[in-house]
């Protein structure tokens, strides 16, 4: 049984195994090996807590050159993520993670093999990182993760920044923390997955053209005049040769064929970036009718706040850019817009309704749409959730009402300029009364007072990001809760899953028994650094002038059946060998140890044995006046038996 201890790091000895091991690691007495790290700084730490806590640290600690010099070295892993591993060794917290060592600690557990850290890194990346909606956030830690791990990084922790990047759009005009290798990465992993992504395949380019420009001119002038000339005339010939240099291992995952014809004839054939190759196939495809969808994926958006005259405060946006509500009836757009495409172009987005009040209208209209008609409640080429679809003054049955909790997904075909929807994956009909929609669109949502919306789902799955690589039709995104079960055995755990269960199996690993306990009646070995860490006696007991010497300590009145559970409690902050049996010596060496939590939970034992039990009250109150005499100070032992020996009727035999 684990006994529930205050969280309080100032608590005396004895009350939170974590917050006791804590203090250990700046306890210099107890350093007695070195981790020199990356940056040239040494780290020390305890080889009991690190042998014990990590199978790497375990298997490098016990060979025979660590052990005549009690140093290691570590060339890839810095002292700020050595840090946040020996904390995490020690208490199984993480308090120092912060977004400036996510990923040196995430690369750091992956040596030490430390899974249930890992994860925790993850779900703070996702949780206190990436959701304070800062877009850079994401495309800092991108750019600093194919950095440490390479261009072919491919783990939980690549696969969330890459879903985090991709769904953000990516902006021209920004200038933002994605390096051009992070760019690389984000564009391979995407190139050919069908997962959430924000930029059209034109924009990327532009994006990546301008960010390497940025990397070898700093003039936002003559940037400028490039762009808008779409030409290297006023660059030198060796800025073009390195500009080129940047954007050739890029373009390779830059799809010409989801670009439209003026697009590519206009701003990037010029630039002679692409071989002529490779534009001579892009223009046949065309003239063939292979194009591909306008954008990579599965299209995602962000709501826009649109200004008009009446608007002020009226529309909340939240999320990053996926949710909105309203205070007054408004109608919003996505900031993205659908192209018509001659031989593809069938798209698809799912809209969640977290509020709903009076009607809710879902679907496109054209990219002119004058938002401050006030003549109806919609625009464009709607669902309501009465049920109906409308367009102007025209509206049809439809037998899809949709509710406060339900999913509304938008199917919209641009080759053939066709709309349909579903209600929670229940797909209706094409409704083909809507013959004339236009060749660009935008998604649109009109709400009433109260109504909110969110774009996409919720939750991300780490069993889904796993199946990146293996072409997923669906990667449930935009992610606000991140959950963690672990189904393995408690003995069955390897090193590093369970603080408690580590230093169980430390009680009883001999490599570290450095201490003797002579008991009443017989000896216990231990550990010094677990007894002085986690009890007052034993530290003040362990460090005086003879125990140095000969680190024996006597103990001539408590006997060895209690004192393993002391050390059990001790080392794990769990009692699982106590009974009527022994229930009284232990409470003994529980109040000679000064352990209040472990008193505490005695007592609370012993009132659930005596319970209806008078002898046992008996037997147990004898055995106390045995133990601590006729002239013990009252404690709540003492009290509890007495008082329940004294309501019970004494019966002679």
């Amino acid at each position: 049984m684990k006994i529930k201890t205050d969280a309080n790091y100032n608590s005396p000895r004895g009350r939170s195994l974590e917050n006791d091991l804590r203090q250990l690691i700046d306890d210099e007495r107890f350093y007695d090996i070195a981790l020199k790290c990356s940056d040239g700084v040494t780290i020390y730490g305890c080889k009991a807590i690190l042998a014990t806590r990590s199978d790497v640290f375990n298997a490098y600690i016990f060979n025979e050159s660590v052990e005549k010099n009690n140093n290691l070295s570590f060339y890839d892993i810095n002292s700020t993520a050595m840090k946040v591993i020996l904390e995490f060794l020690y208490t199984s917290k993480f308090d120092s993670l912060n977004v400036d060592n996510i990923i040196e600690s995430y690369f750091a557990s992956i040596l030490f093999d430390l899974i249930d850290l890992q994860e925790h890194i993850i779900e703070f990346t996702i949780k206190k990182s990436l959701m304070n909606e800062n877009e850079d956030v994401g495309k800092k830690l991108l750019s600093e993760c194919v950095k440490k791990f390479s261009l072919k990084v491919d783990n939980k922790m690549s696969r969330v920044l890459i879903y985090w990047v991709a769904k953000n759009k990516l902006e021209k005009n920004e200038i933002d923390s994605l390096s051009l290798e992070g760019l690389r990465c984000l564009l391979e992993k995407t190139f050919d997955t069908q997962i959430p992504f924000a930029t059209p395949e034109f924009n990327i380019w532009k994006y990546s053209l301008i960010k390497a420009i940025r990397k070898v001119i700093q003039n936002e002038t003559l940037i400028d005049e490039i762009l808008d000339k779409s030409s290297f005339s006023t660059c030198e010939p060796q800025e073009v040769e390195e500009i080129k240099n940047h954007l050739t291992p890029i373009i390779s995952y830059i799809d010409l064929n989801r670009m439209d014809t003026k697009e590519i004839k206009q701003h990037v054939e010029p630039f002679g970036i692409f071989s002529a190759k490779d534009i001579s196939n892009v223009y046949c495809s065309k003239a063939l009718d292979e194009e591909l969808e306008f954008i990579r994926g599965l299209p995602i958006f962000k709501w826009i706040n649109y200004k008009s005259s009446t608007s002020d405060n009226q529309i909340i946006i939240t999320n990053g850019g996926f949710v909105v509500e309203v205070t007054q009836p408004k109608s919003i757009l996505g900031d993205l817009i659908f192209k018509s495409n001659k031989s593809n172009g069938i798209y698809e987005w799912d809209i969640s309704i977290e509020k709903l009040y009076g009607n809710i209208y879902i679907g496109i209209c054209d990219v002119n749409e004058d938002l401050d008609r006030t003549d109806q409640k919609y625009h464009g080429w709607v669902l309501g959730s009465d049920g109906y679809v409308y367009y102007k003054k025209k509206w049809k049955w439809y037998d899809a009402k949709f509710k406060e909790g339900d999913k509304v997904t938008v199917h919209l075909d641009m080759k053939n300029r066709r709309c349909a929807f579903s209600i929670n994956n229940n797909k209706k009909s094409v409704i083909f009364e809507w013959n004339n929609i236009p060749s660009q669109v935008y998604p649109i949502v009109s709400l009433e007072c109260g109504s909110k919306l969110r774009m996409g789902p919720q939750i991300i799955s780490m069993d889904l990001l796993k199946e990146m690589n293996n072409g997923v039709n669906y990667i449930k995104f935009m992610c606000t809760t991140y959950f963690l079960t672990m189904q393995t055995e408690k003995d069955q755990l390897p090193r590093g899953r369970s603080l408690e269960n580590d230093f169980g199996r430390l009680m009883n690993d001999e490599k570290f028994h450095d201490i003797t306990l002579n008991c009443s009646d017989g000896t216990i070995h231990g550990c010094k650094v677990i007894l002085a860490a986690r009890s007052d006696v034993f530290n003040s007991s362990i460090f005086n002038e003879s125990t140095k010497i000969n680190n024996n300590l006597s103990f001539n009145d408590i006997s060895s059946t209690a004192m393993k559970i002391i050390l059990e409690f001790l080392y794990t902050s769990k009692v699982e060998n106590l009974n009527v049996d022994n229930i009284v010596e232990v409470y003994y060496a529980s109040v000679h140890f000064d352990l209040i939590d472990l008193q505490e939970h005695i007592i609370k034992f012993t009132k659930y044995l005596i319970n209806g039990n008078v002898d046992v009250g008996k037997k147990l109150l004898s055995e106390y006046v045995e133990i601590f005499s006729l002239r013990a100070e009252d404690n709540e032992m003492s009290r509890i038996l007495i008082n329940w020996v004294a309501k019970n009727k004494l019966k002679k035999k």
